[in-house]
C-alpha cells in the first residue's frame, strides 16, 4: 500500500491509501476536489513523493522509488512539472553549495583560494535567485510559483553607521520588516503547505526579540 497525506501547519494527516498492483500501479480517487496545497505520497519504508494539488486534479506520476526526484515524469499537471523542475535544480545547487562551503572552511582566510570560493558560492546563490525569478516571470499565476515565492527569505543587506561600522540592529530590523514581502496572506492554499508555519516559527522565535512587547507587536502583523 501507498498512502496520501495532507499538510496543515506542522501536521500531516492521512487522507487515503491505495494498493500497488504487480505492475507498480496505484491510484487515488475522491468524490470531490481536494483543497489546494502540498500533499505527500508516502511509502511504508518512509520514502515520500511530494505533489501539489490545485485546479488540475486528474494527472499521473511515474517514477522510480529509488530516485524519486530525478526519475519523475508527470502528465496532466503543470504545477507538478514546475515543482519537480525546481526540486532537481535545488538538489544539484545544494550539493554544489555544500561542497564549496566545506572547501571554504578548509581554506585560509584572505587567501586567493578563499576569495575564489567565496565568489563561487555567491554565483551559486545568484543562480538560485535567477531560477526562482524565472518562474515568477514565466508562470506568475501558477500555484507552484506562489508557493515557491512565499517560502523565500529576504536578502540580508549590510547597513553601516556614519562612522563606517556595521549596524547589526538595523540589519535585523530591515530583514524582519521584509520577511513577509513575498507571502500572500489571502491565499489559503499556503496554509496547507509547510511554508506558513516554518516562516512563522522563524519569524517569532529567531528574528523577533524575545520580550513581550516585541512579540505582541510583530505577531499582530501576521494575525
Amino acid at each position: 500500500y501507498v498512502f496520501l497525506a495532507g499538510i496543515y501547519g506542522d501536521q500531516n494527516y492521512g487522507l487515503d491509501s491505495a494498493f500497488v498492483d504487480t505492475n507498480g500501479n496505484a491510484s487515488f480517487k475522491f468524490d470531490s476536489l481536494l483543497k489546494g496545497g502540498l500533499y505527500l505520497i508516502a511509502f511504508p519504508d518512509k520514502k515520500l513523493a511530494q505533489i501539489l494539488i490545485d485546479k488540475e486534479q486528474h494527472f499521473t506520476l511515474e517514477f522510480d522509488k529509488a530516485d524519486i526526484i530525478n526519475s519523475m515524469k508527470i502528465k496532466g499537471s503543470l504545477d507538478n512539472e514546475l515543482l519537480y523542475r525546481n526540486l532537481k535544480f535545488e538538489a544539484e545547487n545544494t550539493k554544489r553549495s555544500n561542497l564549496v562551503q566545506q572547501q571554504l572552511k578548509e581554506s585560509e582566510s584572505n587567501s586567493e583560494t578563499h576569495k575564489k570560493l567565496e565568489a563561487e558560492l555567491q554565483s551559486l546563490k545568484n543562480e538560485r535567485k535567477s531560477h526562482i525569478e524565472w518562474f515568477s516571470a514565466n508562470y506568475p499565476n501558477n500555484f507552484f510559483t506562489k508557493f515557491k515565492v512565499a517560502g523565500q527569505n529576504p536578502e540580508f543587506k549590510k547597513v553601516f553607521r556614519p562612522d563606517g561600522s556595521v549596524d547589526d540592529a538595523a540589519e535585523v530590523y530591515n530583514y524582519r520588516n521584509e520577511f513577509w514581502d513575498g507571502y500572500d496572506f489571502s491565499d489559503e492554499r499556503l496554509l496547507r503547505t509547510p511554508v506558513y508555519f516554518n516562516k512563522l516559527k522563524r519569524y517569532i522565535k529567531d528574528i523577533t526579540p524575545q520580550v513581550p512587547d516585541s512579540i505582541i507587536k510583530y505577531a499582530d502583523i501576521v494575525t
